[in-house]
C-alpha cells in the first residue's frame, strides 16, 4: 500500500510540472477567433498600462516609449506584432544606474523581458496580455 501511495504521489508531481510555465519564455502570444481592429485593441490595452506608444508608420508593429517601473529601479519598453490573427507580445527592460554624485542616469544596456519566478517585467507584460485576451499561450 506505501508503495502505490508514493508512486501515485511521485506521478501526480511529474504532472504537475508539466502544465507549468517554462522558465526562459520571451514571448507572449494572443489568439483571437477573429483579425478586425487588433491595431486599436493592443492601443488600449497599452493605454490601461499606462505605456505610451511611439507613431512609427508600421501597420504591424506598435512600440512602446520607456516607462518608468513602479516595482523596480528601472525602465521596460514593449512590442506589439500583428501577425494575422495573432499578436505576440515582448520587451526590453533596463535598471537604472547611480552615478558618484548620487544622480540616476539611463540603463547603458536592455535586456528582453523572460519568464522566470517573481519576475516583475514579466507580469507588466501579462497584464497587458491579460487586457487583450485569454487565449494566450508562451513562445522562446
Amino acid at each position: 500500500m506505501l508503495i502505490r501511495v508514493t508512486l501515485f504521489f511521485f506521478l501526480l508531481c511529474l504532472t504537475m510540472d508539466g502544465f507549468a510555465q517554462d522558465g526562459g519564455s520571451k514571448k507572449i502570444i494572443i489568439i483571437f477567433s477573429d483579425s478586425s481592429n487588433l491595431y486599436e485593441k493592443i492601443k488600449v490595452a497599452f493605454a490601461k498600462s499606462d505605456f505610451i506608444l511611439k507613431e512609427e508608420g508600421r501597420a504591424d508593429t506598435l512600440t512602446t516609449h520607456l516607462r518608468e517601473m513602479k516595482s523596480m529601479p528601472g525602465y521596460c519598453s514593449l512590442i506589439a506584432i500583428i501577425k494575422g490573427n495573432k499578436i505576440v507580445l515582448s520587451g526590453f527592460y533596463g535598471l537604472k544606474k547611480i552615478n558618484l554624485v548620487g544622480i540616476t542616469t539611463m540603463p547603458k544596456d536592455f535586456k528582453p523581458i523572460i519568464y522566470f519566478s517573481g519576475s516583475k517585467t514579466w507580469r507588466l507584460m501579462m497584464t497587458v496580455a491579460q487586457n487583450l485576451g485569454t487565449d494566450i499561450s508562451f513562445s522562446k
